[in-house]
This record gives C-alpha cells, sequence and structure tokens, in this order.
C-alpha cells in the first residue's frame, strides 16, 4: 500500500497515528541515529497544525505546521461503542492517541480541514511543486539517495525497468 503521491496518508481512513514511542526507540537501538521518539517528535510538531475539537497536551502537538490534524466533534454511536468495547477489555480510553501513552483506544484523530481530506502530498508537496530543485515522478520506484556530504542532493529511481537520476 501507499504507492501514491503522499503514501499511505491517502489510505487508511486518513488517520493520523504516528506510532509506538518504543517502535521509534528500538530503531535508533539498531543503530538508525536520530530516529529514537525524542529525536523525531520535534519534527512532528513541526509538521502538524492541530485544530481539533478535543483537547491535546502541547508537548507533543504542533499547531502551525502545514498539515492539517483534527477530529470529530461529536463521537458517532459506532465509535463510542468501539471506545466502550475497549474500556470493557480492560484498556484505557486515551484523550489523546499522538500524546503520552499511545496503548489504550482513543476518539480518532484524522489528516483533514474543514472536512476535506489533505493527504502529506496535499500538504508538503502542492505548496512546493513550483520548486526548481523539486522533481515529483510518478510510476518510479526510488532505490537511493544521493547525498553530498550530510546533504540529500538527488535520488537515483527505477522507471519503466530502466535506473535513473
Amino acid at each position: 500500500g501507499g504507492k501514491v503521491l503522499g503514501g499511505s496518508s491517502v489510505l487508511n481512513w486518513m488517520m493520523y497515528v504516528r506510532g509506538h514511542p518504543a517502535d521509534y526507540d528500538s530503531w535508533a537501538d539498531e543503530g538508525a541515529d536520530g530516529w529514537s521518539y525524542k529525536d523525531v517528535l520535534p519534527y512532528f510538531k513541526k509538521s502538524e497544525n492541530y485544530a481539533g475539537f478535543r483537547p491535546v497536551d502541547k508537548e507533543f502537538h504542533g499547531f502551525h505546521g502545514p498539515q492539517p490534524v483534527s477530529c470529530d466533534h461529536d463521537l458517532s454511536e459506532a465509535h463510542q461503542a468501539f471506545l466502550k468495547a475497549g474500556k470493557e477489555v480492560g484498556y484505557d480510553v486515551l484523550d489523546d492517541c499522538n500524546g503520552k501513552s499511545q496503548l489504550g483506544f482513543c476518539p480518532t484523530q484524522f489528516t483533514t480541514k474543514t472536512g476535506e481530506r489533505w493527504s502529506t502530498a496535499r500538504s508538503f508537496l502542492g505548496p512546493a511543486s513550483d520548486r526548481s530543485n523539486l522533481h515529483i515522478k510518478t510510476n518510479a520506484f526510488v532505490t537511493k539517495v544521493l547525498f553530498e556530504g550530510k546533504k540529500a542532493v538527488g535520488v537515483e529511481f527505477l522507471k519503466k525497468n530502466s535506473f535513473k537520476k
């Protein structure tokens, strides 16, 4: 999945779930420098523009980034039943599934704005599409990121069975 502009942000009901901090920490422990949760959290916050009706912990959320994040004002009967079922089997019901704890059931956060879907492509690629140093290719598979020192300067990719830069 996720083989579209915006990756899997286009799929999965536009749910905004970052992942569990322990996953990021385990990647860092295995040698992925810069991928611990404390390392990536500032980037999540920088990219996020939380405008939901439910309060969230400002330590874990951003409010001025390009990616809209919202939540339902009123929970549907089905969503309320989902939360109740989680509680009945012993899980906590969380106010914020992207906050201090991710273990439990919570009201869903979405990448939407004024009721419209907002993929990462719409939030990040759209505003940057006129940049001279950005070339968007579809039906291409990136095989390598090219660096000059620590700066990414391009990619190698496969398109129509041939490699290109």
